[in-house]
């Protein structure tokens, strides 16, 4: 008697003779836990956080999209947030150093008044009309603000559709990779992770950088084995990408070199896909041009404050307001690697340096969700359907772990997932290890999470 097919070929097998069904079933499963999710935090505080921290981020994304809708669509004057931690470090700068504002040529002399003089120091700081970050959420908030109105519950809304079209993301790479079961089970898992639905209720990016990040993964291995236009489309969705967070640069890189050195593609794909990410990012280009800003720069913040990150009294998993932060300000003027490398200095040698970084990539695999702006745990208490969410963090680095090695031998099919993975990487070694820092990564993680457990069924 010849023994039974292995149990992915037959769960495979049903699936795919099921396929309606089951698509259908987890459409109604993603749509009607965000609709349960909604009903259990409507009126209450987690979803009014830019109402009641006013010094949050989803705060200032609030006030931002309210000026382009409302004032400026450019933007042509500096618009950055004052938030009390801000304008402690500028004080601090002009009491240990009051000449500086002379010196910048933001005063005529040190007589002076320091309030007014904090957001004048910060705004040159942050690059003038810089935008402070990437342009594109707060101009969708503001589109949202324009056609619909100003409750934040019409960005909740469409927030909650890319987080359902996500996970349908999920399940078309996981099938295109590895097969029908692991694309069902990559989106179950998916389904089954708190923070993804958590950030569909808050004013933040960080729901739609995990919807650019599947959908740029797809365009990708959809380029890989069909050519042609979809180079094309790769590069749109790189340069749209690009615009809601610059670390996509490291995706994107990785994924062009990585197709050239394989030969999965030829120079004028990479062409191909890098002029049309030019095209996708020229009305930012234009704009920065208008308004006299340097042409490819996005984000105002990360050049000022990466610095906060890499000092010697630096947190691997926290935000701290380092006591040696406003002396770098004052040396580096904002600018990044000189305002990086006075940081690094502020370690007693190069192994201490060494040691932090070495603490974010172990940091990266622990299972506790930092909050940061949103904290998962307090909505979690807050939605009895979110804390019956099955899925935590270590779980997934479990199960993602053993899909590594039972995919190993299938590398070359499934690399682009490697990629995804390691891009994510150097956002959190810039910054710190926060639960929405790690979400992109975490997207890219399912599809061998899902293997990794059809191999323990197995």
């Amino acid at each position: 008697m010849n023994p039974p097919p292995p149990l992915t070929e037959r769960l495979d097998g049903w699936l795919v003779r099921h396929r309606r069904r089951v698509l259908g079933v987890l459409l109604f499963a993603a749509v009607f836990l965000r609709l349960m999710v909604g009903m259990e935090l409507a009126g209450g505080p987690l979803v009014r956080i830019q109402e009641l921290v006013p010094a949050s981020d989803n705060a200032f994304f609030v006030t931002w999209s309210r000026h382009l809708a409302e004032v400026d669509w450019l933007q042509r004057e500096p618009l950055h947030p004052m938030p009390p931690w801000m304008r402690k470090v500028a004080h601090q700068v002009m009491r240990e150093h009051p000449e500086l504002p002379v010196q910048l040529g933001l005063a005529k002399d040190a007589s002076y008044e320091p309030g007014p003089m904090a957001v004048r120091l910060w705004d040159h700081w942050l690059g003038g009309a810089t935008y402070f970050q990437e342009p594109l959420y707060p101009y969708l908030m503001a589109l949202t603000r324009v056609v619909a109105g100003p409750s934040a519950w019409f960005v909740f809304l469409w927030q909650g559709l890319l987080g359902v079209g996500a996970l349908g993301l999920t399940y078309l790479v996981g099938r295109r990779l590895l097969g029908e079961s692991v694309g069902v089970l990559a989106a179950l898992l998916g389904m089954g992770y708190a923070p993804f639905m958590v950030h569909e209720f808050a004013l933040l990016r960080d729901s739609l950088i995990v919807f650019a990040t599947l959908a740029l993964l797809w365009a990708f291995l959809e380029a890989l084995d069909r050519g042609g236009w979809r180079w094309a489309l790769f590069g749109a969705l790189s340069g749209l990408s690009l615009l809601l967070k610059v670390p996509f640069v490291f995706f994107v890189a990785l994924a062009l070199v990585g197709a050239l050195v394989l030969r999965r593609c030829k120079v004028r794909d990479v062409g191909l896909a890098l002029g049309c990410m030019g095209l996708a990012m020229l009305p930012a280009l234009l704009r920065n041009a208008a308004v006299g800003v340097p042409l490819f720069k996005l984000n105002g913040s990360g050049t000022a404050m990466l610095a906060l990150f890499h000092v010697e009294d630096a947190l691997p998993s926290q935000f701290i307001i380092s006591k040696h932060y406003a002396a770098i300000l004052a040396q580096a003027d904002g600018h990044l690697l000189p305002s990086l490398l006075a940081a690094i200095r502020t370690h007693a040698s190069l192994t201490g340096y060494l040691y932090l970084c070495v603490e974010k990539l172990v940091a990266t695999v622990h299972g506790v969700e930092v909050p940061n702006n949103v904290d998962v745990d307090l909505f979690q208490n807050g939605s009895p359907a979110l804390n019956a969410l099955p899925v935590p963090f270590w779980l997934l680095g479990i199960l993602g772990t053993v899909g590594v090695i039972t995919t190993g031998s299938r590398w070359r099919q499934v690399w682009p997932l490697y990629v995804g993975i390691l891009a994510g990487v150097p956002t959190l070694l810039l910054a710190s290890v926060l639960t929405r820092y790690r979400l992109p990564m975490v997207a890219v993680l399912l599809p061998l999470a899902a293997a990794g457990l059809l191999g323990l069924l197995e």
